[in-house]
């Protein structure tokens, strides 16, 4: 994932009503036609007529699994998105430190001719990559 499409997410992220929001179970719902249990997610804050803001909360009902997920999403995606983040930034500094014991010389296979096998040799398999490594 590139970082222009992490900012694209975070971007939609941060338009979105700030979280958390949650599971409201206090209605009582019946279940849909085709069996599946119903709930609603609310959050506050929400943006009513005019750009004013109000607490009175909002809600989307539907099947219990999808509003978890909904739910949770206002957290879970910032969290994946610092994650992806963390990880793109571990992956740079161990490329660079590969490279740089290459440039010293302490990349050798210590096998013999390259194995393709042996941890150095996988080094530096994922140097020569496409950051897939």
């Amino acid at each position: 994932m590139t970082e222009k499409e992490l900012a694209e997410i975070e971007a939609r992220c941060e338009a979105a009503t700030p979280g958390p929001w949650k599971l409201f179970d206090g209605y009582k719902l019946p279940d849909n036609a085709i069996g599946e249990k119903l709930a609603a997610v609310k959050w506050f804050g929400c943006e009513m007529s005019a750009g004013v803001r109000s607490d009175c909360g909002c809600d989307i009902i539907g099947n219990v699994t999808d509003l978890e997920l909904i739910a949770h999403a206002r957290t879970d995606i910032p969290a994946l998105v610092a994650e992806v983040r963390a990880s793109h930034e571990r992956e740079r500094r161990l490329r660079e430190a590969l490279k740089e014991l290459d440039r010293n010389g302490y990349l050798g296979c210590v096998v013999g001719p390259p194995c393709k096998d042996c941890t150095v040799c996988r080094a530096r398999k994922a140097l020569q990559g496409d950051g897939e490594g």
